[in-house]
């Protein structure tokens, strides 16, 4: 019997990413590339921002997600995007990569 590829997709819990639903909500929204100008200075402004535990909260969440979506379709993590409260549409999987770098740099981990 093989596993279904969908199987990791469907562990996900919009609920289990609270401090992720806070980040892509108030810096990913609709108009975030009009505001920042890119998902790097978006998430650069966040850190700046945010309380330092509030940073660290959403490195771990960051991870955690990156660990459940890692290869997978840009298009799902689009969609677990949205499902989190973000507007944003991934150009590359490295922006994604990008962002947890400027997260774990903000915590110094």
């Amino acid at each position: 019997m093989t596993s279904d590829p969908g199987a990791k997709s469907a562990e996900f819990s919009a609920e289990d990413f609270p401090a992720l639903q806070d980040f892509l909500g108030a810096y990913f929204h609709e108009d975030f590339m009009d505001e920042y100008g890119s998902p790097e200075a978006a998430t650069k402004q966040f850190c700046e921002d945010a309380a330092p535990e509030e940073v660290k909260q959403t490195l771990h969440e960051w991870r955690s997600l990156y660990a459940q979506l890692k290869g997978r379709p840009l298009t799902e993590w689009q969609a677990t995007l949205r499902k989190l409260g973000g507007a944003w549409q991934i150009a590359a999987l490295g922006d994604i990569v990008r962002v947890g770098e400027i997260l774990a740099k903000h915590t110094g981990k």
